[in-house]
């Protein structure tokens, strides 16, 4: 006798993890941007604010399916001297580490944050350019509006048009697990504990702020 299995028989746990991670990051940034946008907060704290919301809604929702789950962290080095944004051009460092899959991979992101309104801004050319010594195709720029927070590819960007393709930072994130976007060279050293590897990356980089997302089978130990 025939057995009929309706609805879809393909479960992928990681698209599950990645699906909801988007949805999450995308709803409660929507929140932040409406909150912040009339008030006077600069781009540099809020998105610091925006990457330790992240966190605790990550570790809140215990993004878990099948044998896999998502860990998230959030990371600072104290800048000495010198703003380091000045160096890099970058607001955020962003690692993403595939540890389910062998060999582990590790990637990176930089980003710059802009209210919308600001995008004109005289900095913004000289603050991208930073950004592309390090990586021309994994530096993007994240614009704060009334209805959310988007993201569009540095590389290109003309600040006398609009953005061609703009995408929004869940989706940004999420393609960056799925090894669609990221940079191996801003990738960390994952032969070490991820503080250590993280806090040299930073300084490599001469960033301040930083947050990992790191897929991990069920019962690995975290790094």
């Amino acid at each position: 006798m025939a057995i009929t299995i309706h609805g879809p028989t393909h479960f992928d746990p990681l698209e599950k993890i990645l699906d909801e991670l988007e949805r999450l990051i995308d709803m409660n940034l929507l929140i932040i941007a409406r909150t912040h946008f009339h008030s006077p907060t600069q781009e540099p704290p809020l998105t610091a604010r925006i990457a330790q919301a992240i966190e605790m809604l990550c570790k809140g929702a215990m993004l878990e399916a099948g044998d896999l789950q998502l860990d998230v962290e959030t990371q600072d080095v104290p800048s000495i001297g010198v703003k380091t944004e000045k160096h890099i051009g970058a607001d955020l460092y962003i690692s993403l580490v595939r540890r389910d899959i062998y060999p582990p991979i590790a990637k990176g992101m930089l980003i710059q944050s802009k209210w919308e309104h600001k995008l004109k801004d005289a900095r913004l050319p000289e603050q991208i350019e930073q950004m592309l010594v390090h990586s021309t195709d994994s530096s993007y720029v994240w614009s704060f509006g009334p209805n959310g927070i988007s993201a569009f590819e540095a590389q290109g960007f003309d600040a006398s048009k609009p953005p061609r393709t703009r995408i929004s930072v869940g989706k940004l994130i999420a393609d960056g697990l799925r090894c669609n976007r990221g940079a191996k060279k801003l990738g960390r050293d994952l032969s070490l504990d991820r503080p250590e590897a993280m806090t040299l990356k930073m300084k490599e980089l001469d960033a301040a702020g930083a947050i990992e997302f790191a897929i991990r089978e069920n019962g690995s130990r975290r790094d």
